[in-house]
């Protein structure tokens, strides 16, 4: 098991205490009927850099958000690089947050994942537009998109808030399939 306890902004001085996160390890028994097959955790975390499955199994540990889907998300939208950029808008990072959504999650749910501080600079503008009207500090706030961790614990949030909306919607639970066509919503 391992801690994260903090995240710095340098040029603007900032740090965010993070809340000490628990890694769970998964224990791989080579007997497991459950490895190597489709969809099992050895399938889905092959080849993935061990920071990236980190991250994803923290944030699905502490949003009971399903691992598996957030792994298949991870992989559908930037093949698990975290630095991913998309050349047609401004998607960025393991989850391919454009800015607004980005800004969005992070008011919303910042500061219960020890990212309160960047949460406060997040305003609304007269038009009701999120912003962040310190330059650099937007920079570093939209930079965040790049660190897996916090990345995948804002993914997380997010597909709980449209499995929420999805489920008060439609009356009944959704599936994983339904989740990742909410996010185009």
């Amino acid at each position: 098991m391992r801690a994260c306890s903090k995240i710095s902004l340098d040029s603007t001085r900032l740090e965010f205490q993070a809340r000490k996160l628990l890694v769970i390890d998964i224990p791989q028994n080579p007997e497991s009927p459950m490895l190597n097959q489709p969809g099992s955790v050895t399938s889905l975390t092959q080849g993935v850099r061990l920071d990236v499955v980190s991250a994803i199994r923290q944030a699905s540990a502490q949003t009971g958000v399903d691992f598996s889907y957030l792994m298949q998300k991870a992989e559908a939208e930037s093949s698990f690089n975290p630095q991913a950029q998309a050349p047609t808008s401004s998607a960025r990072g393991l989850f391919q947050f454009i800015d607004k959504t980005w800004l969005e999650t992070l008011d919303r749910h910042g500061d219960a994942h020890g990212l309160g501080k960047a949460a406060e600079l997040i305003t609304r503008n007269s038009n009701g537009e999120l912003e962040v009207k310190d330059p650099t500090a937007r920079r570093e706030i939209l930079a965040m998109r790049d660190n897996p961790r916090i990345a995948a614990i804002m993914a997380a949030e997010l597909a709980r808030d449209n499995q929420t909306s999805l489920e008060q919607s439609l009356g009944r639970k959704v599936g994983n399939t339904e989740m990742y066509m909410a996010h185009f919503l």
